[in-house]
């Protein structure tokens, strides 16, 4: 992915990683605001490829993980070159979390960067979603750190979504870690629908009305990083029957 150099640049937390705590409360409108209009400024910054501009777009500690990489006049300029190739050509904007302590969020956006066909290399076009987590520095929302969540036109993904019980595989162990997509309420059980990089799951978990008795249901919503274990379909491994969740990501 050409995303992979703003990955390098930011020390980007893996999938992983457990993001600043405080649970997710997307409430406040106008902070919602606020964060997306600090998301158009980045990316307008990025595409023109001023590296002053761009770090009037970030936090402190983002400006440093840039500074490691401009220790000459010619890093600097491939630095510059680097960025701007990859600027996104367009991007929608999933959802906007804000943390209770209104002092971060994420940002979850469909990215789209266009090919580079250069004489000596080229790079296919890119279409990913990729999380984005802001703080608050001096009451300015910017930009901390990004994660690439999923290369959505190359993605692996379930032969159908259809709830199978009689055909869990008992003696196997499945496992879905990733960020949740979609989460659909049906009558005899819940799909849970998570993106992993280039594979997606589809995670069957019981009704509502029995998850509600075991489970914080704010925890289990889109934009959440979570690992669900379970069993796998007998013969589509990523159909996950799951039998424990963990919640990763907490702003």
């Amino acid at each position: 992915m050409k995303n992979y150099i703003l990955a390098i640049i930011f020390t980007i937390i893996p999938v992983l990683a457990i993001a600043p705590q405080g649970a997710f409360a997307a409430d406040d409108v106008n902070e919602n605001e606020r964060v997306s209009m600090a998301m158009n400024g980045y990316v307008e910054a990025v595409r023109t490829g001023d590296i002053d501009r761009i770090f009037l777009h970030l936090t402190a500690n983002a400006q440093e993980a840039f500074k490691i990489l401009m220790d000459s006049p010619e890093s600097i300029g491939l630095v510059t070159e680097m960025v701007k190739e990859s600027a996104p050509e367009n991007y929608k904007i999933k959802r906007v979390i804000i943390a209770k302590d209104a002092n971060s969020a994420k940002i979850d956006a469909e990215i789209n960067i266009a090919a580079i066909i250069k004489p000596d290399y080229e790079l296919p076009a890119e279409h990913i979603l990729t999380s984005f987590y802001f703080k608050k520095e001096d009451r300015v929302w910017k930009l901390d750190s990004t994660v690439d969540i999923a290369d959505l036109d190359n993605m692996e993904r379930p032969k159908d979504y259809k709830y199978e019980p009689d055909q869990i595989d008992l003696d196997a162990v499945g496992l879905a870690v990733g960020n949740i997509e979609d989460v659909k309420f049906e009558k005899d059980h819940t799909l849970v629908i998570v993106y992993s990089k280039d594979k997606e799951y589809a995670v069957f978990l019981v009704a509502k009305e029995e998850l509600q008795k075991k489970t914080d249901m704010e925890m289990l919503s889109p934009g959440k990083v979570v690992i669900f274990e379970g069993h796998p379909h007998k013969t589509d491994p990523l159909k996950i029957f799951g039998v424990n969740e963990k919640v990763l990501d907490t702003l």
